[in-house]
């Protein structure tokens, strides 16, 4: 097999643009496949999702949508906008009219949400009624992945199931082993010894993910926690270094893009919120280090190939914060690497991470979401620079283990079997909200 094929195949498939929150984002994307089929007008629709996607689109912004929130709406949009060639970004440029329609479906009773507690993890299955046909979707496994249509019960499309991987044809052509061969040393060589041509991909996520973080300092988006870090920042209160820096222009990031700011983001594994920070502290960095474009395209690689890797073990959806846990361990991992750490600091700095805030929750995407990740921003420095000192988490260190691979399928038994009731829980309380 071609070593870096994996690597640059995942990093192709793993790091897409998306508009708004991923998971209202895949609601549009499957009602818009669905309605696409009807020919003409849908007149209602029918979502029904999984427990973690409910929890996950309950309260986020919509982009270019004022004051709304949720599935019901993004599933509504889809309906008008009928064209799913955008993918993730079927949202884009929302003209006036189309938001006036879908408004007019929800407050008509014409949009339905149902929570599907037998299905998959990441499950959209949207069911769209016209004046003469009715038309399916559903999208499972991958945010972005269709497997099914039907119009009038009739099946028009059904993705096989040895193609449900969600590789390219280009990606599947060139590997001879699944995703899961991937591995944190694998990684670390892959970044090291890759010609840097194979990064300037990567350019699109600093240029994107940049664009949304300065709206988020310049406007009053959510919660502004990143605005207010910045302004702290400035005159004082808080320290101005890169750390607090990196801290605050990923929150805000954050505070735009869960209000609904209209701004793209680069999603990483199914998540713009992880792709927001696992890249944004590393461009931050690399500002105060003076490094040059290729050691910081090599390390924001590591970093977002470092969270798709951690999300294998966790779960495309988790009870688990992706940021807190994924994105962060990404993080880490990519500031040690920039600095020249080798890669025993590099193990050393993910262990550490995962002594730390393992534990944090997913309670699904909302304005708070800036929080978490400005404490998960803040525990990545802080790993990386114990790290860079020779001081990291061992085996004595409650779920660490010396091998990598092992921690982090420690992490992912902890996000699969042992939170699910926690998730449940969460749940109650979202809807008794």
């Amino acid at each position: 097999m071609n070593g870096s094929a994996l690597y640059l195949e995942s990093l192709r498939r793993e790091v897409v643009l998306a508009q708004g929150c991923t998971e209202p984002a895949a609601a549009a994307l499957c009602s818009a496949a669905a309605a696409e089929l009807l020919g003409e007008p849908a007149l209602r629709v029918t979502l029904a999702v999984s427990p973690y996607v409910y929890k996950n689109g309950m309260n986020v912004g919509i982009p270019g949508v004022p004051n709304a929130t949720g599935l019901a709406i993004a599933a509504a949009l889809g309906c008008v906008i009928a064209d799913p060639a955008q993918g993730l970004a079927v949202m884009q440029n929302l003209r006036s009219e189309q938001i006036d329609r879908a408004r007019r479906m929800t407050d008509d009773g014409r949009v339905h949400i149902t929570m599907l507690s037998s299905a998959e993890k990441v499950y959209f299955e949207a069911a769209c009624q016209s004046e003469r046909h009715t038309a399916r979707c559903v999208i499972a496994r991958f945010h972005n992945q269709i497997q099914l249509k039907e119009l009038d019960g009739e099946v028009l499309f059904q993705m096989a199931e040895d193609r449900q991987d969600g590789l390219t044809d280009a990606g599947r052509a060139s590997l001879a082993a699944p995703p899961e061969s991937m591995t944190v040393r694998g990684i670390l060589d892959f970044c090291r010894m890759e010609p840097f041509e194979s990064f300037h991909m990567l350019r699109e996520v600093v240029a994107v993910n940049l664009c949304i973080a300065r709206e988020g300092l310049r406007g009053e988006w959510g919660l502004r926690v990143g605005k207010t870090l910045e302004t702290n920042r400035r005159t004082g209160f808080l320290r101005s270094d890169a750390a607090q820096e990196a801290i605050a222009l990923t929150a805000a990031a954050a505070d735009a893009r869960m209000a609904g700011c209209d701004l793209p983001v680069m999603s990483t594994a199914g998540s713009g919120n992880q792709g927001l920070t696992a890249s944004l502290p590393i461009m931050v960095a690399a500002k105060h280090a003076s490094v040059s474009e290729e050691t910081m395209l090599r390390a924001l690689a590591m970093s977002l190939l470092i969270t798709i890797h951690t999300k294998t073990y966790l779960g495309r959806l988790s009870a688990l914060c992706g940021c807190g846990v994924s994105a962060a361990i990404g993080v880490c991992a990519g500031l040690v690497f920039m600095m020249d750490g080798d890669d025993e600091a590099v193990l050393a700095a993910m262990r550490s991470m995962a002594a730390d805030i393992t534990g944090m929750f997913c309670d699904g995407a909302k304005p708070g979401c800036a929080l978490k990740i400005a404490t998960s921003v803040h525990a990545a420095y802080q790993a990386a620079a114990l790290a860079l000192a020779g001081v990291g988490a061992g085996a004595r260190d409650g779920i660490v283990r010396m091998d990598i691979e092992q921690t982090l399928a420690g992490i992912g038994r902890l996000g699969g079997e042992a939170m699910t009731g926690v998730n449940d829980a969460i749940l109650s309380l979202l809807r008794e909200a």
